[in-house]
């Protein structure tokens, strides 16, 4: 598989507070140590680099991504269960 950075296009970074049950994983995973899902809402998010390890590893599935995923669509479909499962 190969990122082609121009394949994805995002919009925005959502999130649920209903969905959410305040596990920490999408804070634990983020790389550039933005506190989310908080972070979101405050919409505090100019340090965000779009790897949408937030996304992917959230299990209740409250953070969503407005626009297109591109290349991550079909990563999504094979692992999507597996890499939020992870502990």
């Amino acid at each position: 598989d190969v990122f082609i950075n121009e394949d994805m296009v995002l919009k925005s970074i959502t999130f649920s507070a209903d969905r959410c049950t305040d596990c920490g994983r999408c804070r634990e995973y983020c790389p550039v140590e933005i506190d989310l899902p908080l972070g979101i809402d405050r919409n505090d998010m100019e340090h965000c680099i779009s790897c949408l390890y937030c996304f992917c590893v959230c299990p209740e599935k409250a953070i969503g991504v407005e626009g297109k995923l591109g290349f991550l669509e079909e990563q999504i479909k094979q692992y999507d269960e597996i890499i939020r499962n992870i502990s």
